[in-house]
């Protein structure tokens, strides 16, 4: 099955390095990525609007045209994955400031096998400490419990066909456009699986540091790291035992390539 990974981006080329390096380092050989920047910052130096080619997976189509809402770009983005990979079966939904472990993919690949959507139960809250980096586990929400949404949309990979069902997101929305294709998922009767129930750790790592725009918890734990579980009320759950998994980026993040501009706007 071909999975390719759709990366919404916006003024953030510190971080999207980091992105990169964690698709290099999948495990699944079967993978593509397309990059969308609406924000000028990737045009080549002839400052024409275009695409641009990291290697034979990964495509940067970077143009200075703001799209009207978050919405129509991530489904713009889904579009342009059909266009430069057509043999695309599913997509793989990627933040650019957030990180995935190298079983991610494959863990999906399998959810997918059994079901049009993977939506894992349980993710990564990750945080870099000085050198080290501190993961904690944090549940998406259960089955059981209708109150939990179950979000952490960059966690999730979709069928094509499923994601064409249900008419994509919202062209209109931002913000809550992965809330409303859910829900719209959801009263379609999507089946989702869950790939911590076949036997995969969490493959996905929430970046909860100060360079994430949404800064949802960045206030809630202490400098050092230390008693954060404990001050999120997980009970629950345990800290992860990752200490084997070394970072395959600097933890500087220089920029993907020296085309990169400032914002002309």
């Amino acid at each position: 099955m071909k999975l390719t990974a759709v990366v919404s981006t916006y003024n953030r080329p510190h971080l999207l390095p980091r992105t990169i390096a964690c698709f290099e380092a999948q495990q699944y050989e079967d993978r593509a990525m397309v990059i969308y920047d609406d924000g000028g910052q990737y045009i080549p130096a002839d400052c024409s609007d275009g695409e641009i080619h990291l290697g034979p997976r990964i495509v940067l189509i970077s143009t200075r045209k703001r799209e009207p809402a978050l919405g129509r770009k991530r489904n713009q983005n889904v579009a342009h994955a059909e266009e430069f990979f057509p043999d695309t079966e599913a997509i793989v939904c990627v933040d650019d400031d957030d990180l995935f472990l190298p079983w991610h993919f494959s863990a999906s690949a399998a959810a997918l096998s059994v079901a049009p959507w993977s939506r894992p139960s349980q993710v990564l809250m990750g945080r870099v400490f000085g050198e080290h980096w501190l993961f904690q586990p944090h549940l998406t929400g259960c089955r059981e419990d209708p109150t939990k949404n179950r979000m952490f949309h960059p966690a999730w990979a979709i069928r094509l066909d499923a994601f064409k069902s249900v008419g994509g997101y919202p062209d209109n929305e931002s913000g809550m456009e992965d809330k409303t294709l859910m829900l719209k998922m959801e009263e379609a009767g999507v089946q989702d699986a869950d790939y911590l129930e076949m036997g995969f750790g969490p493959g996905y790592i929430y970046n909860w540091g100060e360079n994430n725009i949404s800064g949802m918890l960045n206030r809630k734990i202490s400098e050092d790291g230390s008693h954060a579980w404990n001050k999120l009320g997980r009970a629950g759950l345990e800290p992860a035992e990752l200490d084997e998994w070394v970072p395959p980026f600097d933890l500087n993040c220089p920029t993907i390539a020296p085309v990169v501009r400032q914002r002309p706007f």
